[in-house]
């Protein structure tokens, strides 16, 4: 029943939450063989992780597309809402990713004398156990695509000719800011 007033709705999503991107990275980063890792790295991955469809659209080396095929991940024309393109997505993410890191760095959850050279130093036993657990529980859920971001497109070179930017066709513009 409307009395032909707008009514006011408010949309939430995953992307504009800086609380699920802290959740998305801390996630990668459990998966991950080192605690430290490159921010960028991270903001790529988290990214994916996020939109799993996007992977459609990104160069990858023979061997990691072989093992991406075998993920089963919809393309983004099969998913129900239409997905931005990769370069702006990337873009949209950085303030909110910006906001997370700086969420897990006051939680001493990231070392912050790292992540000011560009490295993410996750420090696991500042993590509260009720989170450790979600954490765990949401990779065992996605473990394929967790362990396939981290350990095939996680390393692919940030830098050099065949880097994960133009792989992906990321913006130029990748600096920690």
């Amino acid at each position: 029943m409307s009395d032909g007033t707008p009514t006011k709705i408010r949309v939430w999503h995953a992307a504009r939450d800086p609380y699920h991107c802290a959740f998305r990275m801390l996630r990668l980063l459990m998966t991950a063989p080192s605690a430290v890792m490159e921010y960028e790295r991270v903001r790529v991955l988290d990214m994916f992780l996020l939109a799993p469809p996007l992977l459609h659209k990104i160069s990858m080396p023979m061997d990691v597309k072989e093992g991406f095929r075998e993920l089963g991940v919809p393309k983004p024309d099969e998913v129900f809402g239409r997905l931005p393109s990769v370069a702006a997505m990337f873009q949209e993410l950085r303030v909110y990713q910006a906001t997370a890191a700086s969420y897990l760095v006051a939680r001493d959850i990231f070392r912050n004398t790292l992540l000011r050279t560009g490295l993410v130093e996750f420090n696991k036993l500042a993590l509260p156990k009720p989170l450790t657990v979600e954490l765990q529980r949401r990779n065992d859920e996605q473990k394929t695509l967790v362990s396939f971001l981290v350990t095939q497109i996680g390393r692919i070179p940030l830098a050099g000719n065949d880097n994960i930017y133009k792989r992906a066709g990321l913006p130029g513009r990748h600096l920690l800011s």
